[in-house]
């Protein structure tokens, strides 16, 4: 039985031939799934928790946070920092700006998927976020970037 069949411009499979390539596939498959089981067995992987959170409340809670005491910028660096820098890079860039002509450095603790997102991880984790000033806040706070607290 031929599997490949020669011809003017290279090599081709012939119809037995498509069919067992397309069983060793399957058995390559089954062999990696066999390799990948014996490595979970042998080498567990640390348990994970996965939560989430609900958007959209943060317009109602970012007032009731706004209304803490106001803060300085030197604060920022001994609190949980929740940063929205993935979703949001010029964003993320005026905020290290910011901080860095303030000598501060912001390491976040949490990153934000956009600004609601971000504002929730502050409720839930006690947090602080810089958010723009169109951000849903109170006029509390006098620089460029409002800071939002729990």
């Amino acid at each position: 039985m031929e599997l490949l069949e020669r011809q003017p411009r290279g090599v081709a499979l012939t119809d037995p031939g498509k069919v067992f390539l397309d069983h060793a596939r399957l058995a390559l498959s089954q062999v990696e799934a066999a390799a990948i089981g014996a490595r979970r067995i042998a080498q567990p992987q640390k348990p994970t928790l996965s939560m989430g959170f609900m958007v959209g409340l943060e317009g109602d809670l970012a007032p009731p946070l706004a209304a803490y005491p106001p803060r300085g910028p030197q604060d920022l660096v001994r609190e949980i920092y929740v940063s929205s820098a993935r979703t949001s890079p010029v964003l993320h860039a005026v905020i290290q700006d910011y901080a860095s002509k303030l000598g501060i450095v912001l390491k976040a603790s949490y990153e934000g998927e956009n600004i609601s997102s971000a504002m929730s991880l502050v409720a839930s984790t006690g947090g602080v976020t810089l958010v723009p000033l169109y951000a849903p806040t109170s006029s509390r706070c006098e620089s460029p970037l409002q800071v939002a607290t729990d």
